[in-house]
């Protein structure tokens, strides 16, 4: 029940440790994998300088209304955690290919309508985000009772669940977003986001 999404959320320090946290969020859509990213934004902007990132940035489950799934910690390299999901880490590490990530949360989380991706890099003083599609959400042809039917007939052009990342207007337009994230709370988010130079990944896969 729900729409049911998850945070991937990948931090990476300034000695190169990095920490990948999965939450799990049972209404995920429209308004809210927005104001998630600004959540972990604030995090990100109150760290102490001093201080590794792995351990100071996350999202609080509490106040985003969220779940955390797992947690899966490198040092210098090498696995320090001992959440079973770790196997997997070394697909979906580096972030940039979104059909491992779909792989993970296909096998791994309880997902229909996609997931925000978050990297922190602490040494690089950066933040990306970036947003896929879930299986629900999918372009699909069918039939019922001999008659042809069409479901989400406005994301075609959007391909298949985590084929692609999405853009902001790309995720925030979907059917099932666009009633919840209209055009005045899209423009107030990629404002802040430019502002503070918050980068999308879907403009690097682009370019």
């Amino acid at each position: 029940m729900g729409q049911r999404t998850n945070i991937i959320l990948k931090v990476t320090d300034f000695k190169n440790n990095t920490k990948v946290t999965i939450y799990h969020d049972q209404w995920g859509i429209g308004r809210k994998p927005l104001l998630n990213a600004i959540a972990l934004f604030h995090s990100y902007y109150n760290k102490p300088f001093e201080k590794s990132a792995c351990d100071t940035v996350h999202l609080n489950p509490e106040e985003c209304g969220i779940t955390k799934q797992c947690e899966i910690f490198y040092a210098n390299g090498n696995l320090v955690s001992d959440e079973r999901e770790a196997y997997v880490f070394n697909e979906i590490k580096n972030l940039g290919i979104p059909s491992k990530i779909g792989e993970y949360i296909d096998t791994m989380c309880c997902n229909n309508n996609g997931a925000l991706v978050i990297h922190v890099n602490q040494a690089k003083d950066e933040i990306k985000i970036g947003f896929l599609l879930g299986h629900e959400d999918e372009y699909e042809i069918f039939t019922v009772g001999g008659k042809r039917k069409v479901k989400n007939k406005s994301n075609k052009k959007l391909g298949k669940a985590f084929e692609r990342w999405l853009s902001i207007d790309e995720y925030c337009g979907m059917q099932i977003n666009k009633p919840y994230a209209d055009r005045k709370f899209v423009k107030i988010c990629k404002d802040f986001f430019k502002y503070f130079v918050i980068r999308e990944f879907a403009n690097e896969e682009a370019a």
